[in-house]
């Protein structure tokens, strides 16, 4: 049949097919023909220079026709490693290379490299300076802009008030895009002394581009963090920025979380927030050499397990006492199990956000005016209005059908003013760069009709400031200039406090857990929706933005507010404890800010939102912090909970289960498509069997609580996903507050679940027919690459593992493997990446099962090609928690004939 793939997905194909390479890397995130190979950190004499030497020239004598280089060395104490860079067009032997790479004994393993971005946050157009005017960074008054800070929400205002807790001498490396640490509020330098002390550039250009012919990347490392994407490259850059002063900013009209914390800045992401996890693995051991407390990284891979490079370093990091902190990621709209990596490793912080009570909304101060006009900003980049003297736009006086659509229409006296025309006779774009051709320093366009809704004026091809107005607002501010002598007004930019209307709430964005693996993800929630901060000083200096970009740094303030205290006091306690804390004293959400009785689920807001005084100062601790019963296969059905009194009075609690809403994973129970977010509903709910009722813990004492779970009666099929808290209700509360462990399970078997989204097909490179029909054969003339069948597979499931067997049609026997193994693959969340995997079979096969990257095998199998003849490629794919040895656990697809000759 015909296939219904774009022209430009099959030039895309073929493209990829001249250069020789591996087609995956259009689909994934996998950096073909480059990988991190790992030495022994462990040996007394280890030295990752002198093993890459050894290793490249090694490689380099055994393979002369193939260019090999190491482009990166780590020779850190947590790991001695180097990036290997192989010739694209070489992939055949990639597979051999690495073999021949661990042969050496030099090599203990070998991690694939993947590019990334961060998580998209939202970003509200809201600056409070004209980005060319540093000096007015402080030159607004908003009434209640002590709201703007959730350090009520989160009891941080009470460290900073009741104990002066500001997280003095406590030392936080952020990984992201830079900072501009001129910046008042951020310390107005770098280096010691200031409050930006530590950092790095690790990626040294504005963007990072991959060469599609040898594999490399143009990363200039340097040792200057220095955020100019804006000042220097006209790109927006500004994310690290706003993420330093969330952690760390102080200033007249702003305080952040740990004001007097001690700050790293790592730069491990271009100006539009890609990187690669080889550079994040060097700044976060970096940071860690460089003797960071706490690590905060606002950026996710876009998978759920815990196997990956980037998560392994941080587990290792994480477990010599640092705190690591990662973004659970903002792909919640996409459904169920989209919280990324690292935040799925072991022992880091994964965390979730919730809206902001209050934001800024942007309004204008027209002279002779009490009350001030909300606006809208049309271009973030640009922000708001500068202050300056109003004009009408056109030399008819503005209001008409067309204003500054004819460039002859222009006010010659527009130069050095603002202007305001009426929607209508020509594109916003068109009107604007009429007006900033003859000189205005920006624009206010106002409606043509009544609406309720805010009005936008989508200007983006333009270089000044763009702002709309309503109608009735715009007349109004036009029959004020017609009534001034000189038609002139002054307006200056404001802005006034708002409430949120989801305030207090899980944010929209958030990811949903659990891992692939259902571990208890994500952990924690902090504020992320609407947080004002820092941004820099050439963007407007403060910005709104929205993301668990946003609640990640403000955990890893909170953090050092925690350390700090603790230090203080002269006590010791280890990160999984001060997290544990965290999570029993959470506060939980509502689904909704209208909705009384009914709790979020912890696959989206973790424990809760943190409440960071009483994980401080509350002596009774509860160990684990969260629960995970699995699925039903796998049911880990009895858990124990132990309760711990390091106060000094006896502590009485009632238990008892507080459900909260089940999710709903899929649409159906035929494709298993995902609902696009997980669907909320009531009643399918767990009950719990727990071993007590009530416990009665001594000071010093502690007790234990045996939690036994039944499953919902629910139809095994729809996998729903039951969750709740585990509730301490205090009998003493004057004396010690309630307590709650957040549980979450599977009502169902995942291993049941198919594995394929579509069925996997088999096509020609040119796109035009796919064969999958019972009689298809495809004809592949082996000397003839453009005769090349070529294999797709989409994953509505992630897996551990896919094994792509070769069939001889005429023997009916398998007689080896058409493609190297995929592990821990991704499923397919976005028609931008159709696919899981996509390979053009060059008509070669490995006689046995080939090492996976990162994989030895022994002995090694041999690559041959085929002799003419009739064959078909058979993918198997491992179910989720599948046996690798049960053919039952893996599902199968067959392709049509493929007749080589």
């Amino acid at each position: 049949m015909y296939s219904n793939y774009s022209c430009l997905f099959w030039f895309s194909l073929i493209l990829f097919l001249s250069f020789g390479t591996n087609v995956v890397s259009a689909f994934d995130r996998r950096v073909q023909g480059r990988v991190m190979v790992e030495f022994d950190r462990a040996a007394d004499d280890a030295d990752a220079n002198r093993d890459s030497k050894i290793l490249l020239n090694h490689l380099q004598n055994k393979f002369p026709d193939v260019s090999l280089s190491i482009p990166r060395v780590l020779d850190y104490n947590l790991m001695r490693a180097a990036t290997l860079q192989m010739d694209i067009d070489k992939e055949d032997l990639h597979d051999t290379i690495l073999q021949a790479a661990m042969d050496t004994g030099l090599v203990i393993d070998v991690y694939p490299l993947h590019t990334f971005s961060r998580p998209i946050a939202e970003v509200d157009p809201v600056s409070f300076a004209n980005k060319d005017d540093v000096s007015s960074l402080h030159r607004r008054d908003i009434p209640d802009s002590d709201l703007l800070m959730p350090h009520t929400m989160t009891q941080v205002d009470r460290l900073h008030n009741e104990h002066n807790n500001t997280g003095d001498g406590i030392f936080i490396a952020i990984l992201d895009d830079g900072i501009d640490y001129l910046h008042p509020a951020l310390g107005g330098g770098f280096g010691p002394g200031y409050k930006v002390r530590y950092g790095r550039d690790f990626v040294g250009v504005p963007l990072l581009t991959l060469n599609q012919t040898d594999g490399s990347t143009n990363n200039i490392p340097d040792d200057d963090p220095y955020d100019e994407c804006y000042t220097k490259y006209n790109l927006t850059g500004g994310h690290g920025t706003h993420v330093a002063g969330i952690i760390g900013g102080k200033s007249d009209n702003f305080t952040g979380v740990a004001p007097d914390a001690i700050l790293g800045m790592y730069r491990v992401n271009d100006c539009k927030g890609a990187g690669s996890s080889e550079i994040v693995i060097e700044g976060m051991l970096a940071a860690q050499q460089d003797g960071a407390q706490i690590i905060s990284m606002s950026l996710s891979f876009p998978e759920g397990w815990s196997e990956r490079a980037v998560a392994v370093v941080a587990e290792r990091i994480g477990a010599t006492g640092v705190i690591i902190v990662v973004s659970a990621g903002n792909d919640g709209q996409r459904g169920a199990f989209t919280v990324g990596s690292p935040s799925s490793a072991k022992g880091v912080v994964s965390v979730a956000s919730f809206d902001n009570n209050y934001t800024i909304k942007e309004t204008i101060n027209v002279a002779g005016f009490d009350e001030a006009f909300d606006i809208s900003i049309a271009n973030e980049t640009l922000g708001t209005l500068p202050a300056g003297e109003l004009i009408p736009g056109d030399n008819n006086g503005a209001g008409g059908d067309s204003d500054a659509c004819d460039p002859g229409d222009i006010p010659s006296n527009v130069q050095g003013k603002l202007a305001i025309v009426q929607r209508g006779g020509c594109t916003f774009d068109i009107k604007v760069q009429n007006l900033e051709s003859a000189g205005s320093i920006g624009v206010i366009i106002y409606h043509n009709q009544t609406e309720d809704a805010p009005f936008l004026p989508l200007a983006r091809n333009v270089h000044i400031p763009v702002v709309g107005l309503s109608e009735d607002d715009g007349t109004t501010v036009l029959e004020a200039i017609h009534r001034q002598s000189q038609q002139e007004l002054t307006v200056t930019p404001n802005g006034r406090v708002i409430s949120v209307p989801s305030g207090n709430t899980v944010s929209s964005f958030t990811s949903t857990g659990p891992s692939y693996e259902n571990d208890f993800r994500p952990n924690i929630a902090a504020v992320g929706g609407k947080v004002y901060s820092t941004y820099p000083r050439s963007l407007g200096s403060w910005k709104v933005m929205s993301g668990t970009s946003m609640s990640c740094p403000y955990v890893s303030g909170t953090f050092a507010l925690y350390l700090k205290a603790l230090q203080d006091s002269q006590q010791t306690l280890i990160p999984v404890h001060m997290l544990e804390k965290y999570q029993n004293y959470a506060y939980k959400a509502l689904t909704s800010s209208q909705t009384d009785n009914v709790t979020d689920t912890p696959y989206r807001q973790g424990a809760g939102l943190i409440q960071v005084y009483d994980a401080i100062y509350e002596r009774i601790h509860v160990s684990p912090g969260s629960l995970s019963f699995n699925d039903t296969a796998n049911l880990n059905k009895t858990q124990t909970l132990t309760i711990f009194n390091n106060g000094d009075d006896i502590a009485w609690y009632d238990i008892e289960n507080r459900v909260s809403v089940s999710l709903e994973p899929y649409k159906d129970t035929s494709s298993y498509e995902f609902n696009t977010p997980a669907k909320y509903i009531d009643g399918s709910t767990a009950r719990l069997h727990i071993s007590r009722k009530t416990v009665r813990i001594s000071p010093g004492a502690s007790a234990q609580v045996t939690v036994t779970v039944i499953p919902p009666d629910t139809d095994p099929s729809l996998h729903i996903m039951y969750s709740g808290f585990v509730e301490f209700k205090s009998r003493l509360p004057e004396q010690h507050k309630d307590i709650t462990v957040p549980y979450i399970g599977i009502a169902g078997n995942q291993r049941d679940l198919p594995m394929f989204k579509d069925s996997p097909t088999l096509e020609d490179i040119e796109g035009m027919f796919v064969y999958d029909g019972p009689d298809d054969v495809f004809e592949f003339d082996s000397s003839d690459n453009t005769t090349s069948p070529a294999i797709f597979l989409a994953l509505a499931i992630p897996s551990a593992r896919v094994h792509f067997r070769l069939h001889n049609e005429t023997s009916q026997q398998d007689i080896g493997y058409a493609f190297a193994p995929l592990k821990y693959t991704t499923r397919v969340m976005s028609e931008e990446k159709p696919f899981t995997f996509a390979n053009i079979w060059d008509g070669s096969y490995f006689e046995a099962l080939p090492p996976a990257i990162g994989e030895r095998i022994e002995p090694k199998p041999s690559k041959l090609k085929v002799s003419p003849g009739r064959y078909r490629i058979i993918i198997q794919v491992l179910r989720i928690f599948g046996n690798l040895d049960d053919r039952q656990d893996w599902d199968t697809w067959t392709s049509a004939v493929i007749n080589v000759v």
